[in-house]
């Protein structure tokens, strides 16, 4: 659990910081107005090992705030690049997104300003995130090793 003020700072330090931007299939990252979101967009392609035809996909992802359970939410989604165009996907079976998602994710669909995402369940314990002062200090750094950074940079890129 980290309060709203403490996620904000620490959430904007990780957009400064470039820690996102350096992962090597990253498109873009970007602030939202209001300083307490943040989102990034990720480039892969799946190839016909993964059991379809070569595509081309970015996938978006979003951290907010959620004010419940006083935690960061990851939400995300996908866009299949057809005809010069992205378009929404909606499916995660037999794309690498699915094989690299970590088993332990609990995933929904749900609407998020009228538009459709995919929200990984949060589950913060100690274990996860830590629980002294010093892990506290840190917590977005770790949230975002546990939650993103450990398994973004395993989508095929090239």
């Amino acid at each position: 659990m980290i309060g709203y003020n403490e996620y904000v700072t620490q959430l904007n330090v990780i957009y400064h910081s470039g820690q996102l931007q350096d992962v090597s299939n990253c498109e873009f990252v970007k602030m939202l107005p209001g300083g307490d979101a943040l989102e990034a967009r990720f480039k892969y392609i799946s190839t016909p090992e993964c059991n379809i035809n070569t595509s081309v996909y970015s996938l978006e992802v979003l951290i907010q705030y959620d004010t419940t359970f006083q935690e960061p939410q990851l939400a995300f989604r996908l866009w299949q690049w057809d005809h010069n165009v992205y378009k929404l996907y909606y499916e995660l079976e037999n794309t690498p997104l699915q094989t690299q998602l970590p088993p332990w994710f609990v995933v929904n669909i749900d609407l998020i300003s009228n538009e459709p995402w995919y929200i990984v369940g949060v589950c913060d314990t100690p274990e996860v995130v830590g629980s002294s002062a010093l892990d506290q200090e840190h917590y977005m750094e770790r949230w975002m090793a546990v939650y993103l950074l450990h398994w973004i940079h395993l989508l095929p890129c090239k």
